[in-house]
């Protein structure tokens, strides 16, 4: 009797942790997405090879990226786990002023976000 219990409370822990261990299938479920296109503020041309940065404010843990641009200034990041933090992302390009843009949780209330991000030029 002892011995059947000592199994049974054994296989429960397994089972316990087997559910409650992270699944990358389940966790990319629940990934959030952002994309748009970078572009220059005066011509409004696309721009190329802009290195984005997705990191949290409270979570110095928690960072994301680089992503670079395209050659059509397009970007796709994907926010993961960290969704739940305050997050920003941070735009550089050699010859353009550094952007940050601080993304709020009404944004990511969808699958995908798009937001799109104008540089002024140094």
């Amino acid at each position: 009797m002892r011995n059947t219990l000592i199994i049974i409370f054994s296989i429960s822990i397994l089972i316990f942790i087997s559910c409650s261990s992270p699944n990358e299938e389940t966790d990319m479920s629940f990934n959030k997405i952002i994309k748009g296109t970078v572009s220059d503020s005066i011509s409004t041309m696309p721009i190329d090879s802009v290195e984005i940065i997705l990191k949290s404010l409270t979570s110095s843990a928690y960072s994301h990226g680089p992503v670079y641009t395209d050659s059509s200034g397009k970007y796709r990041i994907d926010v993961g786990s960290g969704s739940g933090q305050d997050l920003y992302l941070h735009f550089l390009k050699m010859g353009y002023h550094a952007k940050q843009l601080f993304i709020s949780q009404f944004l990511l209330n969808k699958d995908s976000t798009i937001l799109n991000i104008r540089m002024i030029k140094k």
